[in-house]
């Protein structure tokens, strides 16, 4: 509905939606958002998702993390989102 995000934090193991399935999605609705993509999981080993996620190269928060981390990764979006003009 219009609303533009900062920082979007995805999963990859949800119900109903991968996270593989949701960022193709958003890279069809709307690209500009992609790089403000992070992902979470406790599945990063698994074969799928390393390949998915070397594909895209977006930051990942492995489960469980700690809130620095989290903190960190937000800023750093927030942080590339100023000279994103895309």
């Amino acid at each position: 509905e219009g609303a533009e995000f900062g920082v979007i934090l995805c999963d990859l193991l949800m119900p109903g939606m991968s996270g593989e399935q949701f960022y193709d999605v958003l890279a069809r609705l709307a690209p500009h958002l992609k790089k403000r993509v992070v992902f979470m999981s406790g599945a990063t080993t698994l074969p799928d998702s390393r390949a998915f996620l070397g594909r895209v190269g977006n930051a990942v928060l492995d489960k469980p993390f700690t809130s620095a981390a989290l903190r960190d990764a937000v800023r750093a979006i927030v942080t590339l989102g100023r000279g994103d003009h895309a």
